[in-house]
């Protein structure tokens, strides 16, 4: 090699050094140009390489490029970009940073065709609570909504902020999330420190049962191979006005997933009720559910049983029954008239729940204008009132006496104690075709041949009023 050239190393380094560096990276290890490499190679007779062949020796991707930043930047539009290669709408490795900040919050990924919008307009406030998504079409419509979406943020801040300037004490501003779906009046009315009407003998009974019924469907659904964890943990949701807490029913975890756990048992027209029309006509249980969900970020297990038959209703839900910000709209509402020591109006839900409202003497009652009754009539009504009471006790007693006759009975087959045959029936199940999907598959005439027709009688449903 030529002394002009001064070349720190020898032709043979150098040779093996380009097999695998390209000349402006040898220039940056040895402290010159690349054209003073360019220059070396030809002196030691050293072919360069062609274009496409260069391009194929550099790694300009992640952590390799010479430029490398830590996978963060912003573009000229002010966005931020995160290097994450793997994501489908990856381009060029990198993904905006507010559209993972939504998929991370909603647990799922951005539809096809949508777009994240920031509430505030700034395009690096990528905090969940300012990210919000709609569908790319409808360019005017999704503006109007966006618009809507802000104006109730900025109602909730200038609440919250109001709350702050008032320097509220914390302590007092705990609300419990089984008890968010009350009425806004009743819960007022507790935070207010009204005195509550004594509790009903039979609520008491029936949350007695209702623990009951939970230990029992926990033991069904850990024979169905789930794995049950954190019974009655303790969860809180902290805001600046206000404090949630509360207990849920436990963790459960089957084939990789987990889900949080919630239990009701109902009599049986409440859980026809439910099993017909879901949680529109169980409004409470909709917004605890959605507080526990905020809290835990799980998907959810809803069970569902009947107290009377022993049916059961999974209810497997990828998203809470109700919006987050409905809820929390609602009981900070709640919070703004307690601070101004003010009752919120009643919200009417159905009559049963009016009725056994602890608070209900608050409300405006409606005249009952007397009925002038026969005395067989009024005999009646007192010998099915006894019946009713008889029927919660006689329930009760089946609770406490049938576990126990059930393990006998699964031992021995059949028992006779006292002249009472006890007979172990194994568990099955019943087969139903819903008629809807029927009528999809099979022609009405064929229907109507084989269908079987059950006469009903006439019969009078009773509710107790009394309280």
């Amino acid at each position: 090699m030529p002394k002009a050239i001064d070349c720190p190393i020898t032709e043979e380094t150098l040779k093996k050094m380009y097999q695998y560096k390209s000349a402006p990276v040898i220039g940056r290890i040895l402290g010159v140009s690349s054209t003073t490499v360019y220059k070396w190679l030809e002196a030691a007779q050293i072919s360069r390489r062609s274009g496409s062949e260069a391009k194929k020796m550099l790694d300009w991707n992640g952590s390799a490029h010479p430029h490398w930043k830590g996978g963060r930047r912003r573009n000229r539009d002010g966005y931020i970009l995160i290097y994450y290669p793997e994501h489908p709408r990856a381009n060029r490795g990198y993904i905006f940073e507010h559209i993972l900040v939504w998929e991370q919050a909603h647990e799922k990924f951005l539809p096809r065709d949508w777009v994240v919008h920031h509430l505030n307009g700034i395009k690096d406030d990528n905090r969940p609570e300012n990210l919000v998504a709609f569908p790319r079409n409808g360019h005017s419509a999704k503006h109007r909504l966006l618009e809507k979406f802000r104006y109730v943020r900025i109602q909730q801040l200038e609440k919250e902020n109001q709350m702050l300037r008032d320097n509220i004490q914390r302590e007092d501003n705990v609300y419990r999330m089984s008890q968010l779906g009350q009425c806004p009046r009743a819960l007022s009315a507790f935070r207010l420190g009204y005195e509550p009407l004594p509790e009903p003998g039979f609520l008491q009974l029936a949350a007695r049962e209702g623990s009951r019924h939970e230990v029992w469907v926990i033991s069904d659904l850990q024979e169905e191979g789930w794995q049950i964890t954190d019974r009655q943990k303790e969860i809180a949701l902290d805001f600046p006005a206000l404090k949630l807490v509360g207990h849920i029913d436990g963790i459960a975890r089957k084939d990789g997933q987990e889900r949080l756990l919630e239990i009701k048992s109902l009599g049986r027209f409440r859980f026809g009720s439910f099993a017909s029309s879901g949680f529109a006509r169980f409004h409470d249980y909709a917004v605890q559910i959605t507080a526990y969900h905020q809290a835990v970020g799980l998907p959810i297990l809803y069970v569902v049983k009947d107290r009377d038959s022993g049916k059961r209703v999974n209810l497997e839900l990828d998203r809470p029954p109700l919006d987050w910000e409905e809820v929390y709209e609602a009981v900070l509402n709640v919070e703004i008239a307690v601070r101004k020591k003010q009752l919120c109006p009643a919200q009417m839900t159905d009559d049963f729940t009016c009725r056994i409202c602890r608070y209900r003497y608050l409300c405006q009652e409606e005249e009952k204008k007397p009925v002038s009754l026969p005395a067989d009539v009024l005999r009646a009504a007192g010998l099915r009132r006894r019946a009713m009471e008889l029927e919660t006790e006689a329930k009760e007693l089946r609770a406490e006496a049938d576990p126990v006759l059930l393990k006998a009975a699964k031992e021995k087959g059949k028992l006779t104690i006292d002249d009472l045959a006890v007979t172990y029936v194994p568990a099955g199940e019943s087969v139903s075709y819903p008629v809807t999907e029927l009528r999809k598959l099979v022609s009405s005439d064929i229907l109507e041949k084989v269908k079987k027709v059950k006469v009903r009688s006439e019969y009078i449903r009773v509710d107790d009023l009394r309280v």
